[in-house]
């Protein structure tokens, strides 16, 4: 029996050793480079809010107050990648800010 289970332990070593490099060349010939969003690109509400890292009734809450810029359609609301980062740049602290002020 230790010999059977040893024999099984090396096939299965093997077996994902050989996995592992399988996915490795395929993860290492992937486009690794991330893609940038046009400025004027649209987002849902659920991906605006992925994005700023909010949750999507705090962007609707900002949304409504007109605190993010967003475009509705009927009951949809979508937000322009552009708005999006002007709204993160508007906020950004900074030791430069800091000392301006």
């Amino acid at each position: 029996m230790p010999e059977l289970e040893e024999s099984l332990r090396n096939i299965l070593r093997d077996e994902v050793r050989r996995v592992v490099r399988e996915e490795l060349v395929i993860l290492e010939n992937r486009d690794t480079e991330v893609p940038r969003l046009r400025a004027d690109a649209m987002m849902n509400v659920k991906e605006a809010a992925r994005y700023l890292g909010i949750s999507t009734s705090t962007l609707y809450r900002k949304a409504e107050r007109v605190e993010v810029a967003s475009v509705k359609i009927g009951s949809r609301v979508t937000f322009r990648v552009g708005d999006l980062d002007a709204f993160i740049a508007k906020r950004r602290r900074s030791p430069e800010l800091v000392e301006a002020l």
